[in-house]
């Protein structure tokens, strides 16, 4: 759980690369550290915005870990991230760094059961693709609205099985009273 300044670089993160080349153009880590198994997988919808009445070409994306981010494709700049479902893990993004201001009681360690965090590992999105209506600029998204219990624990490797290192319950329902739902969301407000 001391895990200082390290990030695990490139987890949880979207990565731009130049087509000619394969360098990194920019990258952004939506979760450091990555201790919810929050992947940040997801996909990235490409599309010009309007943003303080200039056309503005950028990625968004709807996290795992329950953020939606809206990113300048040009130059990796994070323009927005506020969150879409019910989060308690942290408390928002600290727009200068792009990092999560996290809730040190919602980390599990080894020897601390982090109760009632949300979302769970599923995600508060998880893989099912989120669509944009392109005249509208409002977004369709699947979610989830579940929490989870989690500690580290220590774990004997056994071949062909799961190798985890966590004692986890995913399926606690969060505030509300829904499982689920596709939501209507405007990036910018």
């Amino acid at each position: 759980s001391d895990y200082g300044q390290f990030t695990n670089l490139y987890t949880s993160a979207s990565v731009a690369l130049d087509g000619d080349t394969g360098k990194i153009v920019w990258y952004y880590q939506s979760t450091p550290h990555e201790a919810w198994d929050y992947d940040g997988v997801n996909e990235l919808l490409v599309t010009d915005l309007n943003i303080s009445g200039q056309k503005t070409p950028v990625v968004l994306k709807g996290d795992r870990n329950g953020f939606f981010y809206v990113i300048d494709r040009r130059n990796g700049k994070l323009l927005s991230a506020k969150n879409f479902q019910y989060i308690n893990w942290a408390t928002g993004v600290d727009m200068n760094t792009g990092r999560p201001i996290e809730n040190p009681d919602m980390r599990p360690r080894q020897g601390y059961r982090a109760k009632n965090v949300c979302p769970a590992a599923i995600g508060a999105k998880n893989w099912m693709p989120m669509a944009i209506n392109p005249h509208t600029s409002i977004i369709f998204m699947p979610t989830f609205n579940l929490c989870m219990d989690m500690e580290f624990v220590e774990q004997e490797y056994k071949r062909g099985a799961f190798y985890l290192a966590a004692d986890f319950e995913i399926g606690k329902p969060g505030p509300g009273d829904f499982m689920g739902e596709a939501i209507a969301w405007d990036p910018l407000k």
